[in-house]
Parts: C-alpha cells; sequence; structure tokens
C-alpha cells in the first residue's frame, strides 16, 4: 500500500477538473430526478464482517409524473466524467464476476480515476476520450445470478493508492459530492422496499 503521503484528496484534484455526469438525463426516457439506492457507504468492522459500497448506483429514476422506475435500459450510454485515458477493462472473473466489467479511466496527473461496473464497453485500452463521450452501454444485469436491476455502479477514486484487498484503486470519494448538481438531481427513495444494487 502506497505512503500516506501519496494520497491525493478530492479537494486537490477537483478543482483543476472539469467533471459532468456518467449519464446524461437526456438519455433516460423521461427523467426528471434520480433516485438514491446504493448510495456510497464505508463500513469499518461492523462486527460480523467488512461490508462498504464504494459508489453510487444509478438504478431508479422518477419520470415528468413522479412514477418511479427501476432500472435502467441495457441501451443506455455511459460517458466519461472527464477527459482521460482508458487504463484497463477487466472482464466478469472469479472474485469480482459480479461486475460484469469494470472499465476505469484515468484523468490526470494527480491519480484520479472513475470506474464504471456493469458495462459494455465501446472504447479500447489506450484510448483518449473527451468528457461526454460515450465509454459503453449498460450490461443487462438481470441474467447474473444476482438479478439486479441494469444499472450503472460508478467509482471515483485515487489510483495512486492501491490496496491488496481491492485491486483497482483506493481512497475512494462519494460521487454524490463530486458530480455538479447530483445532490439537486436526486430523491430519497419512494418505494418502502427495493433490492440492494451494487
Amino acid at each position: 500500500m502506497s505512503n500516506i503521503n501519496d494520497i491525493v484528496t478530492a479537494e486537490r484534484w477537483m478543482p483543476s477538473l472539469d467533471i459532468g455526469h456518467p449519464i446524461f438525463p437526456e438519455d433516460v426516457k423521461g427523467f426528471t430526478k434520480w433516485v438514491m439506492y446504493g448510495g456510497f457507504k464505508k463500513y469499518h468492522n461492523s462486527g460480523r464482517h467488512d461490508e462498504s459500497h464504494l459508489g453510487h448506483d444509478f438504478v431508479s429514476h422518477l419520470d415528468e409524473e413522479q412514477v418511479e422506475h427501476f432500472r435502467l435500459h441495457s441501451d443506455t450510454p455511459v460517458r466519461a466524467v472527464a477527459d482521460g485515458v482508458v487504463k484497463s477493462i477487466i472482464r466478469n472473473n472469479g472474485r469480482f464476476s459480479e461486475y460484469e466489467t469494470y472499465l476505469i479511466v484515468q484523468h490526470n496527473e494527480l491519480g484520479l480515476v472513475s470506474g464504471y461496473v456493469h458495462v459494455v464497453p465501446q472504447v479500447n485500452i489506450g484510448d483518449e476520450v473527451r468528457k461526454g463521450q460515450v465509454l459503453a452501454t449498460l450490461y443487462d444485469t438481470s441474467v447474473e445470478a444476482m438479478s439486479l436491476p441494469t444499472h450503472l455502479h460508478l467509482e471515483l477514486g485515487n489510483a495512486k493508492v492501491q490496496n491488496e484487498s481491492y485491486p483497482f484503486f483506493n481512497d475512494l470519494v462519494d460521487p454524490l459530492n463530486i458530480l455538479p448538481g447530483l445532490k439537486e438531481m436526486s430523491v430519497k427513495p419512494v418505494s418502502p422496499f427495493f433490492p440492494y444494487a451494487r
């Protein structure tokens, strides 16, 4: 694991970076608001086991009549949150098989990376991408053993901080606090029950 002095915090890399959203509202039919299920949760040794959800799920939304829709369409475009380079595409394998495909984009020399999970990539490793460019479409997670609704799991973190237990990157931050206006575009869950998505 990297030295603590190497950690690049969100406060340091955010001011110099133009950030956008991974899914545009106009790409979701009838969209008016996101419903916040499966938000960023960091637990440390809860007593039984360590559990965390170190990202933000784009899974449910309200339409113009405030009707909630639990899933996105598998052809929904997933876009780069900032300019960068595609660093890796980790396909379904063993330990992280529920992720289907994990696409990682490196954004700047300070270490910011974004991770897009449950996707079908439309780019290749080494490709330079621009903010808003389509990276992938969503993978139909309903066919997986977990039978999750089709959704995007987004992670933002620091590639300079590695963690043996999580092979992608570490020092993850809550996308809800980073993506511009996401809090204002979101509402608390309106359904009494919804299967946990990650």
